[in-house]
């Protein structure tokens, strides 16, 4: 009745625009849902994000396909190119046997910093972190050039053999495991794992492969 009243009251535009609000204001009304507040979380429950996922910390081989041509006790060497690749350019693997050794280059505290590792009597593979200033270590080593002639903060990285070798090296190198130093071998790179990618000149086609290499007596192991 008293709505009837009102709008009797009012003129026809004004009565009009009161019932399109007030039917505004009921659908409004009608659509409002009304959200709990969470209950906060009992004792023990975990509060914000779940926490993040840390892994060991070595990193993973950057050619796991390559890597299982290593695994194993014994000393080894896997060297695989691409069609047109200088130094290798077909598969070949290294194993055991004769004419393993290394050359400790330098040393950086008193523990290698540069080595040469000899497989075979035809193949070598030079690490080096020297230029970094500290030993080699666990880690993943990008943007390297041809050891010894390394830019300061560069490391160097240099696959030769059968009387192939590059003027100039682009490519990286990962060392998964490593043991420096431990009487006998003082100065001297104890057990090593490591896979890494050359690049003559800088440029494709690549050499990759991988290296596994433990002093006489030192055995195998991670």
């Amino acid at each position: 009745m008293k709505l009837r009243v009102l709008l009797r009251d009012m003129s026809p535009l004004r009565a009009v625009v009161f019932v399109v609000m007030a039917l505004a204001g009921c659908a409004r009304d009608a659509t409002r849902v009304d959200i709990p507040a969470e209950p906060p979380p009992g004792p023990g429950a975990a509060v914000g994000p779940p926490p993040t996922q840390v892994g060991s910390g070595a990193p993973a081989p950057p050619y796991p396909e390559l890597w299982d041509r290593c695994a194993g006790g014994d000393n080894a060497l896997f060297l695989v190119g691409e069609p047109g690749a200088y130094v290798v350019e077909s598969a070949i693997t290294v194993r055991a046997g004769a004419g393993w050794t290394q050359d400790v280059e330098a040393a950086q505290s008193g523990l290698p910093s540069y080595v040469t590792f000899h497989a075979g009597n035809n193949w070598s593979v030079s690490l080096s972190t020297d230029s970094l200033g500290k030993p080699l270590d666990v880690g993943a080593y990008e943007n390297a050039q041809r050891a010894p002639f390394t830019d300061p903060n560069r490391p160097g990285l240099a696959v030769s053999g059968d009387g192939r070798g590059c003027n100039e090296v682009g490519g990286s190198f990962r060392i998964h495991a490593i043991r420096l130093g431990g009487r006998p071998n003082d100065g001297r790179v104890v057990h090593i794992r490591a896979t890494f990618e050359q690049l003559c000149e800088g440029k494709p086609p690549a050499v990759r492969g991988c290296l596994q290499y433990s002093e006489p007596g030192a055995g195998g192991g991670s």
